[in-house]
């Protein structure tokens, strides 16, 4: 149970490990200042303020809290061929600052820099209670910062559990939050949807060339970026695979003929897998709406409707049961990182389209 927990946390809802950092220059319409920040009496982390270039006068700030797995304050995530395929986070803090609204982003716990990890505390940010703890120290770091006027906490995935947990408990210092592709079910109902509703028939109708109901080890390496190509990780490749080595699960491979059955060997796996996910303790994936039940704040909520790791109806019911507290903004082109997604299977987290930037600004505004 543990080690299954350990994965679900780091691995189901936007699993990209940040594994290439890029020093990117701050346009020329903002200003960033690098602090340091200890989340406890061990450990600190980088940070970065950045602000309006020519600001008067005090400006609202954005905390951000990042998806899961070992981002840094940019959520890098890698092309997979030496490149970045997108820093969203940093695109998202230009934007703001372009638009009089300043923002603080920093390295997630274990994340150093330049590809390098202290994989130590990396284990210990898998845990939710360690991820708030942090939130609050960057929160009160925050509050001590000179010409700020209201704050915002904005969560992306598993960063959406960390800022509405946040502003459940310090509402007082918060004045709204923002949610991007938020979960609200429990994980195993997540994962149904990840590698039964979509994985499965993708791979049958996508992966599968020979039709033969079956995937080899080449037609398993061909699955390209998205929720379905983590499936190998959980059910397929044995603990000894390496990319240049793969080895098929001989507990899923059950009848040792080197191909693994869609629906006889792989959909039992998965199935057992989410019997044993959903008698997990709720902490594990807390239920948004009941988080937020009786939070004053208002919430915005940004979500594709393509959205491959976390469907759009999870927000609809975080809307549905917190009513008018909630607007919610719904893209249908998009996907978990709000960027153009033509197929759910294959949402990769490519740069964030400007729709949800400019509605988050003027959400913003008005609050």
């Amino acid at each position: 149970m543990k080690n299954i927990t350990i994965q679900v946390m780091t691995g189901l809802l936007c699993l990209v490990f940040n594994l290439n950092f890029t020093a990117q220059n701050v346009t020329a319409q903002n200003t960033s200042t690098a602090y340091s920040i200890p989340l406890d009496d061990d450990y600190q982390t980088n940070a970065k303020l950045v602000r309006p270039e020519k600001a008067e006068v005090a400006q609202d700030l954005v905390i951000m809290f990042h998806g899961s797995g070992p981002y840094d304050m940019d959520t890098t995530v890698p092309d997979g061929q030496g490149g970045v395929l997108s820093e969203n986070f940093r695109v998202i803090s230009d934007h703001l600052a372009t638009n009089q609204i300043s923002s603080l982003r920093f390295h997630k716990r274990g994340v150093l820099g330049d590809g390098n990890y202290d994989f130590a505390q990396v284990q210990k940010a898998m845990q939710l209670s360690q991820l708030l703890s942090d939130a609050e120290q960057v929160l009160d770091f925050a509050l001590e910062l000179p010409d700020i006027d209201q704050i915002y906490l904005f969560g992306w995935s598993e960063g959406t559990w960390v800022a509405s947990h946040l502003a459940a408990k310090r509402s007082l210092d918060v004045a709204g939050i923002v949610l991007q592709a938020p979960p609200n079910s429990a994980l195993a109902s997540i994962v149904e949807t990840q590698h039964v509703l979509i994985g499965l028939p993708y791979l049958s109708e996508k992966i599968d060339q020979d039709k033969n109901g079956a995937l080899s080890i080449n037609e398993i390496l061909s699955i390209p970026a998205g929720p379905v190509q983590l499936m190998p990780q959980f059910y397929m490749w044995d603990r000894s695979s390496s990319p240049t080595a793969p080895v098929l699960n001989k507990r899923t491979d059950a009848d040792g003929d080197g191909e693994i059955n869609l629906e006889t060997e792989l959909r039992p796996i998965i199935e057992q897998t989410i019997t044993m996910m959903a008698q997990m303790p709720s902490e594990v994936s807390p239920i948004i709406a009941e988080v937020l039940h009786n939070v004053s704040v208002p919430v915005a909520i940004l979500h594709g409707d393509m959205d491959g790791w976390v469907p759009a109806s999870e927000s609809v019911a975080i809307k549905s049961a917190l009513k008018d507290v909630v607007t919610l903004f719904r893209y249908p082109n998009l996907g978990h990182a709000l960027s153009p997604t033509p197929d759910l299977a294959e949402d990769s987290f490519d740069r964030i389209e400007e729709a949800p930037l400019n509605d988050m600004v003027t959400w913003i505004s008005r609050h």
